[in-house]
């Protein structure tokens, strides 16, 4: 157990030098049904994930959006572009939903 910050600090820069990792690697072993859903007006966008990574760990972006906008609730006002990109997103989790209660259903034949 680390018994101060500074411990602390020197074992995990001493871990993190040793056991490199790579997130595409540990997204496509240990990661399902994830959407990572990016706005390309957000500064933060450039380190998001923006490729599919898997067919159930997917990427989604648009130009004009923004951080968590997609999320935001529905109005009006919302444009063209965000809506469908709301309505690919439920797409896809209907799709995981379909595939988990289909399994379900074999299970108990």
């Amino acid at each position: 157990m680390f018994s101060n910050y500074s411990d602390y600090t020197r074992d995990s820069e001493k871990n993190q030098a040793e056991f490199d990792y790579d997130i595409k690697l540990i997204l496509q072993r240990f990661a399902s049904n994830i959407i990572f859903s990016n706005g390309l007006q957000d500064p933060y966008s450039s380190g998001g994930v923006l490729k599919n990574i898997s067919s159930t760990v997917v990427a989604i972006y648009t130009t004009k959006g923004s951080h968590t906008l997609d999320i935001l609730g529905a109005k009006e006002s919302d444009p063209d572009w965000l809506v469908e990109q709301r309505k690919t997103e439920i797409k896809i989790m209907k799709k995981w939903l379909a595939t988990y209660y289909a399994d379900l259903r074999a299970s108990r034949n």
